[in-house]
């Protein structure tokens, strides 16, 4: 393993720490309607002695109130709807005990924060340790496949990829599925060069089984695996149904506290998530946007009260909301297309925003840009280059496929983002051998290949999108907002002050920043008349505080800057309306 690979890692992560540490970013777990607000409290519950998770982990977001509310209205009902009425509504279709999301990460989370404390800071350090073993596994997949010199590059692409240092500062399963995720195809290829000696294939099993309790769609790659094995060994026949029965007594062992845990509590013994046939409705359905994240179907409420939420039926009638099924497979292809764009997709985080604090990390930080075009290539270059490259290849295939059948999220998509870095660096070291090789017709016609899937790969979001969303900056600045009142009560005003005037310089947009009365409103972005009313509320606080510390010169300053801001989201509220977004908690 290259010591310096590892040291590069590190060195970005300790940078990109001490920018974030103070920011909302490491706070969005209070933000309730994000799945790491459940993963926290679903951590905390098991803590406290709920070991087999039988309390209800059903997350109540803001879009299963709405499914509920309009499946309450459209029963007839005259009992008044609140909360207990909508979560007994999903409790019938998801079943009193299923697990709602993947258990594994909840558990890791329960036991880091038992041993750490709730110091989610403990947290990141550990998930940035499975960021750094991550970055390991690609450069071991690259010398597996490539030669020493790719796996150099690969590494060095893999400690600066921006989406992945981003993740391991989340409460998100992200990096543990990308780990786990990287772990199976390295291990399948040692399996597949080594032969299939009882343990070692009994070992791919078992890493499979933890993969798939962190992230249920890793079921598709096991598969895959045992169809790679069984064809690789399949002389003599005895030996690869021997290899089969030795992995499949291995996820046996993977999944068996999953199937444990069911059992005792009633549950099925062994099954994917229950939010999997709203998940299908949201991502496929016929109003779906297919580059716009997590979204909630206008359909939703009706198919799931059909069909009570079991999958085939709910598939069916999804696919039904199209005019044709070519409808669908359009839809399937623009998932297809979201998953090579550039674009970091949204959910409970957003990369973009991450950047606005860790601006010196996300300078220096390889992104999906460079991954995406040089990746595409590298696949097709390395088809010819035997068993060595088909687990990364056939990896590669199961993300494409679970994202066109389901989501194309950046979290997603980061274990498959980091499995085509091997690729990129294949690509890029191909280009450069060829040139020195005086092969200059086929560099040049790579670098075309390169150059055109980057271009294809570049669409912009369109007048109506920016990467940054208005959600993003409202979450942050509230989130800041009543960490600086509660540093104010305690006594700390200078920390308080700190930390709003950090959270002013970062985040908010020039064409705010540089308002002066009397400008006309309606010259500055549309976004950035959205989020003035967070903004104003933002410098109202500073101004309270800096009034407080008996400096009324600044307290001014914010004052004025609140005032004027009051007045272009009055504009923007009375223009467009102000639509409603869940607070954090």
């Amino acid at each position: 393993m290259p010591v310096p690979v590892l040291l590069l890692a590190a060195a970005v992560r300790v940078v990109a720490w001490q920018q974030v540490r103070d920011s909302p970013m490491l706070e969005l777990h209070h933000w309730s309607e994000t799945d790491m607000a459940l993963y926290f409290g679903w951590a905390r519950a098991i803590r406290a002695g709920d070991w087999l998770s039988r309390l209800d982990t059903l997350p109540y977001h803001s879009w299963h109130q709405h499914i509920a509310r309009d499946v309450h209205a459209a029963s007839g009902s005259m009992q008044p709807f609140d909360e207990q009425v909508a979560r007994r509504i999903w409790r019938g279709w998801l079943g009193e005990h299923e697990f709602y999301e993947d258990p594994l990460y909840p558990y890791f989370l329960a036991g880091v924060t038992a041993v750490f404390g709730e110091r989610v800071g403990a947290v990141y350090f550990v998930q940035s340790l499975f960021g750094l073993a991550t970055v390991a596994l690609v450069v071991l997949i690259a010398r597996g496949m490539f030669d020493d010199v790719v796996a150099a590059v690969a590494g060095a692409m893999a400690a600066l990829f921006g989406p992945l240092v981003f993740f391991e500062s989340l409460l998100l399963r992200s990096v543990l599925n990308a780990f786990t995720g990287l772990l199976t195809v390295a291990w399948t290829m040692r399996v597949l060069r080594a032969g299939p000696r009882g343990r070692r294939v009994l070992a791919l099993g078992v890493i499979c089984g933890v993969s798939f309790l962190v992230q249920a769609t890793a079921i598709v790659f096991t598969l895959a695996a045992a169809v790679l094995l069984a064809v690789r060994f399949r002389r003599p026949l005895p030996q690869a149904l021997v290899a089969l029965a030795w992995m499949a007594a291995g996820f046996v062992v993977g999944v068996s506290p999953l199937v444990a845990r069911n059992v005792a509590v009633g549950a099925r013994p062994f099954g994917p998530p229950a939010h999997g046939p709203v998940t299908f409705i949201n991502q496929n359905a016929a109003d779906v946007d297919a580059g716009g994240g997590a979204y909630y179907s206008r359909y939703a409420p009706s198919i799931m009260a059909a069909t009570g939420g079991r999958f085939w039926p709910v598939a069916v009638a999804t696919i039904e909301t199209h005019a044709s099924a070519w409808s669908w497979v359009r839809l399937c292809g623009r998932k297809l297309y979201a998953f090579w764009r550039w674009y970091e997709v949204p959910n409970n985080a957003n990369y973009y925003y991450f950047c606005l604090y860790a601006r010196a990390a996300c300078a220096v930080a390889v992104t999906f840009t460079v991954i995406g075009p040089l990746g595409a290539i590298g696949l097709l270059l390395s088809l010819r280059r035997g068993w060595v490259t088909l687990p990364a290849i056939v990896y590669v295939a199961t993300g494409l496929l679970t994202t066109v059948l389901f989501t194309t999220l950046s979290r997603l998509r980061l274990p498959y983002a980091c499995a085509l870095i091997p690729f990129a660096a294949f690509t890029a070291v191909w280009i450069v051998r060829a040139v020195k090789g005086h092969r200059m017709v086929a560099a040049v016609a790579v670098a075309i290949a390169v150059a055109l899937a980057a271009v294809a790969f570049a669409r912009p979001l369109g007048v109506s999108r920016t990467p940054i969303w208005a959600t993003d900056y409202g979450v942050g600045n509230e989130i800041v907002s009543a960490l600086a009142e509660r540093e104010a009560t305690a006594g700390d005003l200078a920390a308080a002050i700190r930390r709003v005037e950090r959270q002013l310089e970062a985040t908010e947009p020039e064409a705010l920043r540089s308002l002066q009365p009397g400008t006309a409103p309606s010259r500055i972005p549309v976004l950035d008349a959205e989020v003035s009313g967070s903004f104003a509320a933002l410098h109202g606080l500073a101004a309270r505080l800096h009034a407080a510390a008996q400096d009324q010169a600044r307290a001014q300053e914010h004052a004025l800057r609140a005032r004027v801001l009051q007045v272009v989201a009055a504009q923007w509220q009375s223009a467009s309306g102000s639509p409603p977004r869940a607070r954090p908690r």
